[in-house]
Order: C-alpha cells, then structure tokens, then sequence
C-alpha cells in the first residue's frame, strides 16, 4: 500500500511539473513611450505630447489611467499651472492618438471630431484646429538583467570554502519519474 501511494504521488509531482514547464505564461504588459506632435498648433511652435503607458488590461490600447507618466512641450507661454491629464486612448496596433484631454486653468488641448483643438486665453488663439498629429515611438530604455547569483558557498573548518551547487529543476523532474517507474517495476515484478 505505501509503495503505492508512494508511486501515485511521484507520478502526480511529474505531471504537475510538466504541466508547469511546458504551459505558457500569460504575456506581461510591456511599457511603450510614444511621442505625438502637432505642428505649428501653438503660433510658431509645435506642441509635444509624450507619454510613458503600459497597457495592463491586454485591449491594444493605453488609457488614461494606463499612463505612468506624461510631459507637454510647446505651451509654455501660456502659463497656468499644472497641467492635468483628464482623459486618454491610444490605439496600439495602428499607432494613433484617438482621444486626449489635457488641461490646466489656461489652456484645453482636446479632440473633436476627429480634429484637434486648442481653447487658449484670448481671440487670437482660441479654437485652433490643427491636422492629424505626428506620432513617434520612443524607444524605452530596458533594464540590465540581472547577473546570476554566485553559488552558495559555506565555511569549513580549515578556512577554505565548499561549493554546493543545486540541481537543475529537469533533473529533479527526471529522478521522480524515474522513481516511479522504479517502484511501479518492483511491484509488477514481485506480483
């Protein structure tokens, strides 16, 4: 009886392990940086918007509460503040900036229908509608991997030191399926 729950359990282990190895991992978010710019929408300036997102939810595209973290360029004259990120929606898979409002007490750069538009103080600059804006991956920095850790090492007596290495988790696999068939080829031999 024991010799076979034991071979019951190891083949269970192996399974499992298997299972395990050869099951693909579900894909992790990767951070992109996209810059998007509109030409000549502010007078004599291009306004910049670049974004660090993530896409968390896998729906192939970023929203505003995906953004890590933003920067605006080109509305400086215009002063007011903080600027504020109300609402966000890049398209991943074609590349396009289908929705953004960013504002603070001066200024609202926002879509509409399709166009964009500027709500800036005064006549002169109100309700600036520029073309579609130019957008351009911004290659993300990867981070170094990590070396591999040295191995254990354990004083003796003497002063010198003693490796332990450990096994490789295939090898630990192979050993308790083959104690398996071991014990599964005792019983049948001794019935």
């Amino acid at each position: 009886m024991l010799v076979k729950n034991a071979q019951k359990l190891c083949a269970a282990l192996a399974l499992g392990m298997t299972m395990a190895i050869a099951s693909p991992l579900k894909s992790v978010a990767e951070t992109v940086s996209y810059e998007i710019t509109w030409k000549d929408l502010y007078p004599n300036n291009d306004v910049v918007f670049s974004f660090v997102g993530e896409d968390i939810d896998n729906n192939d595209a970023i929203t505003y509460d995906e953004v890590l973290s933003f920067e605006l360029v080109g509305l400086e004259k215009l002063g007011g503040g903080a600027i504020h990120l109300d609402s966000l929606l890049f398209d991943l898979s074609r590349k396009e900036l289908d929705l953004l409002d960013l504002s603070n007490d001066q200024f609202l750069l926002r879509s509409i229908l399709g166009g964009w538009v500027l709500n800036a103080p005064g006549d002169e600059y109100d309700n600036l509608v520029s073309s579609d804006p130019i957008v351009t991956a911004v290659p993300t920095e990867q981070p170094s991997p990590e070396p591999a850790a040295p191995p254990q090492v354990i004083g003796t007596e003497n002063g010198g030191a003693e490796v332990i290495s450990t096994p490789e988790p295939s090898l630990m696999l192979g050993f308790m399926t083959l104690g398996g068939l071991m014990l599964g080829s005792r019983k049948k031999a001794k019935a």
